[in-house]
């Protein structure tokens, strides 16, 4: 079992990565995201919790799988991979749903991808950060270094991918990697309550912001300006708009989740490794989301004490999969539908 995915009554839907204490992500692992996203776009989820078991969240590829493949092999099997986990990022990021993620131990390669996905990102503060991929003289993936620049600005996105340096979670919250910074013992519980408040929140509203601040740094002010109005206007008018209006001047709180959607009904999935059967096809079931994604973050290496274990190095301190290069780039027309992603480290599996 790589990945498990529990979506509850409010439609909070709760992805765990669950192989071994680094969640090194190889083609099975890669294929059994991207199933957990198909899985949240046809359960059409209020939000979306990441999260990886163990002592480190993702240490990027798996280095062993890798280097078992040469030649034209390995460079088939690494597009298999990136085409799989871009996919999964496609998709989460073309959902109305925020995505939450978070994170502890080392966060390297595909894992700062994942981190940089997410709308929400909260690092136990043991966790470390580091892109890792030029150290071992390959690229990023998993749209790092797409997400990188916009998060902590060009110059200090090159710094991060050319040096490798580790960033503890405090100068990662400092420079913007993450969003906030909590106790080791805290980040579960943080993270479950920031995703639970989401998914009873105004989804379609959340997905249509997404969208309008994915495009900011792409439009000029004046078609900004222009489908800020739009937007607005057809949020106001919108089920969300209505109720959220009626409940400020009656003085109650706006209920979101009853107006339908995932949160009307419970539904559990499990994606084993190499399910491959939803994921065949990923270009062509992928392409309506391009460009809809949100902001990446990118996370470090890191163990509990800022360096990965023995194990995470051979398992794969160095980059993942692939990456969703178009993801909350804002493409996609306003209205409902927007991103999300995330999973929780609560499911349950022993990952292998």
């Amino acid at each position: 079992m790589r990945v498990t995915v529990d979506i509850d009554g409010d439609g909070l839907a709760r992805v765990e990565m669950c192989r071994g204490s680094g969640n090194a992500i190889d083609l099975a692992m890669a294929r059994a995201l991207l199933d957990a996203a198909r899985e949240c776009e046809k359960a059409r989820v209020r939000s979306v919790l990441l999260t990886g078991r163990g002592r480190s969240f993702c240490v990027g590829g798996d280095l062993k799988e890798f280097a078992a493949l040469s030649g034209e092999r390995l460079a088939a099997h690494l597009t298999d991979v990136t085409d799989a986990l871009h996919g999964a990022l496609r998709i989460l990021a073309a959902l109305d749903a925020p995505l939450v993620v978070a994170v502890q131990g080392a966060v390297a390669g595909a894992g700062l991808g994942l981190v940089g996905a997410a709308d929400v990102s909260l690092a136990a503060s043991d966790a470390g950060f580091t892109a890792a991929y030029t150290a071992i003289g390959y690229t990023p993936d998993a749209g790092v270094s797409w997400s990188l620049p916009r998060l902590v600005g060009p110059r200090r996105a090159v710094d991060l991918l050319l040096t490798n340096r580790r960033v503890p979670a405090a100068e990662a919250l400092q420079m913007g990697l993450v969003s906030r910074v909590v106790a080791p013992e805290r980040l579960n519980e943080e993270a479950v309550q920031t995703a639970g408040t989401l998914a009873r929140g105004a989804t379609a509203a959340y997905g249509a912001t997404r969208r309008l601040v994915g495009r900011a740094l792409s439009a000029d002010l004046d078609q900004h300006l222009a489908a800020e109005a739009r937007q607005l206007a057809a949020a106001a008018v919108s089920a969300e708009g209505r109720e959220g209006v009626a409940a400020f001047l009656a003085g109650r709180r706006p209920e979101f989740v009853r107006l339908g959607g995932a949160g009307s009904e419970v539904a559990r999935f499990e994606g084993e490794g190499c399910n491959v059967a939803s994921s065949e096809n990923v270009g062509s079931d992928v392409e309506r989301s391009e460009g809809v994604g949100s902001d990446f973050a990118m996370p470090d290496v890191a163990g509990s004490e800022g360096e990965p274990s023995e194990g995470e190095r051979s398992e794969g301190a160095s980059p993942g999969a692939a990456s969703p290069s178009s993801a909350r780039s804002g493409a996609a027309s306003p209205g409902p539908g927007r991103p999300g992603l995330a999973w929780p480290g609560s499911v349950r599996s022993d990952g292998a």
